[in-house]
């Protein structure tokens, strides 16, 4: 992992220099090339600094360690926090542990954003039972955190599994619910450390015709930039909620949707039957002051489900945006 600089149109030259640093960490590692997962995130149209990063890796073998912080902070670019994240997993021959290590603060609208996700896992689960878990889980979690609407080059999550618990296939659901809280971990983390944001919040939407539905109403309302601005001014503003939604592509009945804002037990209904209802606007403002206030939708169509996780949109963002060297 190496961050600073993305490796992105580079050209030929690019392509060589990641090769050259695969090789001397295989090298150094006495493991195969192709056994080296490289990964860049940082300035586009720069080149790796090769000698530094292989002197860097000069002696590594010796330097491994179990320290999962040293290596979360280690490819921050604007986080402000390191992120990591472990869950146990009941299973039918013990427990199993399931780790994650992820940077993302800006350029982040995962389309799997500047956003790098490293799993680790001790069970051993085949890549063809594997790969569609985790892409099932991705979809679910990472995919549906919403910065600031830029999908960068170098989105990433890589799982790795040593083999060390031989889990039996009927443990594979309670593993996948166990990856799926894992990763949802990571994307509040995420969404709570979008740069300039104060305060994070989610979208959870219920009563999709179907999943991808759900999904899609609930990401287009965290990724309105009218809805983010309307959280860092702690304004319930539905009519912004109700339009995000009219136009996320999916199938809609206004006269069955019903939208509410909540935290913890304060639940405020703002739309019944399509209709905006008089709410108590005190009472709103209170729940979109809180750290994480909660738009819940009823679409009333069918059985599907999702939730998305969203910051605010600040004069903060754009400062550190406008400032940000090239």
């Amino acid at each position: 992992m190496s961050a600073g600089v993305a490796n992105v149109f580079t050209g030929a030259e690019g392509e060589q220099d990641a090769d050259e640093i695969v090789a001397h960490a295989a090298d150094e590692l006495g493991i195969p090339q192709e056994s080296v997962l490289f990964f860049t995130t940082g300035f586009i149209g720069s080149r790796l600094p090769v000698d530094a990063i292989k002197a860097s890796l000069s002696g590594i073998a010796d330097e491994l360690a179990d320290d999962d912080e040293q290596a979360a902070r280690a490819i921050m670019t604007t986080d402000t926090v390191s992120k990591t994240v472990q869950v146990k997993v009941s299973t039918s021959v013990g427990d199993v542990t399931i780790g994650a290590t992820a940077k993302g603060s800006g350029m982040v609208n995962p389309n799997m954003a500047t956003l790098l996700c490293f799993v680790s896992t001790d069970a051993a689960i085949s890549h063809d039972v594997l790969q569609p878990m985790l892409k099932r889980c991705v979809d679910r979690s990472l995919n549906m955190v919403a910065i600031d609407n830029d999908t960068a080059f170098s989105d990433s999550c890589v799982m790795l599994a040593t083999g060390a618990v031989k889990v039996r296939e009927r443990d594979h659901e309670a593993v996948e619910s166990g990856l799926l809280d894992c990763l949802t971990q990571v994307a509040r983390l995420i969404a709570m450390d979008g740069e300039g944001s104060t305060r994070m919040f989610e979208v959870q939407v219920t009563g999709g015709l179907t999943e991808e539905d759900a999904r899609k109403v609930a990401k287009s309302i965290a990724s309105s930039m009218l809805v983010k601005t309307a959280v860092f001014g702690e304004d319930p503003n539905v009519g912004r909620v109700l339009c995000a939604a009219s136009y996320a592509g999916a199938k809609l009945d206004e006269k069955r949707l019903a939208v509410s804002v909540v935290h913890d037990d304060l639940q405020i209904p703002m739309v019944k039957d399509g209709v905006v209802l008089s709410y108590d606007r005190r009472k709103a403002a209170a729940v979109m002051k809180s750290d994480c206030p909660v738009f819940v939708l009823e679409l009333g169509m069918g059985e599907g489900a999702a939730t998305a996780f969203g910051c605010d949109l600040t004069d903060q963002y754009v400062s550190i945006n406008a400032d940000f060297p090239t």
